[in-house]
């Protein structure tokens, strides 16, 4: 079980922090063809709900200052502790060109943040980072 869930005591109940004020649910750009990266972690202990305040107070400047192509889904928290980590946080993007768009994105505020974030995150856990098409838009080789 991550840290963070052992130091509860008590199961929780998810937690879906925010939508995506630009380009609305995850659903809707599933169904465009969008991509989707999802950012997996564990916090460090005792770090659930500061986390959560954290993102929640954070969300706006996120979203403001996301690199072209990228519109916030949401940030995830796991269930009576189901699941390899704690938390997740969901980003669509608009094409594989948004990737790009991230490396050279030199916004003071978005890397303030990124930074920020870092530092709830358990240093001896190593994440997760999964790039998600939709069912609609995946192609397969044979």
């Amino acid at each position: 079980m991550p840290p963070g869930n052992a130091s509860l005591g008590v199961p929780y109940l998810v937690i879906r922090v925010g939508r995506s004020r630009r380009r609305g649910n995850s659903v809707e750009l599933q169904r465009r063809g969008a991509m989707q990266i999802i950012f997996r972690g564990s916090l460090k202990e005792k770090k659930d709900a500061a986390y959560r305040d954290w993102e929640m107070n954070n969300r706006g400047a996120f979203e403001e200052n996301a690199p072209p192509g990228w519109s916030y889904a949401g940030t995830y928290f796991t269930v009576f502790g189901f699941g390899k980590f704690e938390v997740e946080t969901r980003w669509d993007l608009s094409s594989y060109g948004a990737l790009d768009s991230a490396r050279d994105h030199e916004n003071e505020i978005w890397n303030r943040l990124i930074l920020e974030r870092m530092e709830f995150f358990e240093p001896t856990i190593l994440g997760e980072t999964y790039l998600m098409r939709g069912s609609e838009d995946v192609k397969f080789w044979e």
